[in-house]
């Protein structure tokens, strides 16, 4: 990559930066996270068994604007570089506590379905916030 001077400057004094990858492997795992986090979300919604906290109404909110931002990536390969660089700046919740980040980004991975783009509708009337 090359990055122009600001302003000013000399042109010639350009600097060339170098992308280095995450490491061999970062992209299979981070790959599995996200699908093991789709399968998660897609059998608790099945079963009924999410948890209490997926049916408040700030969190479906918050999932819904995150998957707002996400609409625009159009391949799984982009989806997963985007989560992986999520995940490094977090570590990911396991299992049905997960939050809001990670089920935007499961949900996503869900519509991205390779056999056919699947339409999913917003968290809040997917799971509905429970009355009280």
């Amino acid at each position: 990559m090359i990055v122009a001077p600001p302003p000013g400057l000399d042109p010639s004094r350009r600097r060339t930066f170098r992308l280095r990858g995450a490491g061999p492997g970062s992209d299979e795992q981070t790959l599995s996270l996200l699908a093991l986090r789709a399968v998660e979300l897609a059998r608790a919604v099945e079963t009924g068994a999410v948890a209490p906290r997926w049916r408040r109404p700030g969190f479906g909110r918050a999932v819904d604007e995150i998957r707002a931002q996400l609409a625009p990536i159009e391949l799984r390969a982009t989806l997963v570089a985007s989560f992986g660089r999520e995940a490094a700046r977090r570590s990911a919740v396991r299992g049905a506590s997960a939050d809001p980040l990670d089920l935007a980004y499961a949900v996503r991975w869900l519509e991205l379905d390779p056999t056919g783009v699947r339409p999913l509708p917003a968290w809040i009337d997917w799971l509905p916030a429970e009355p009280g």
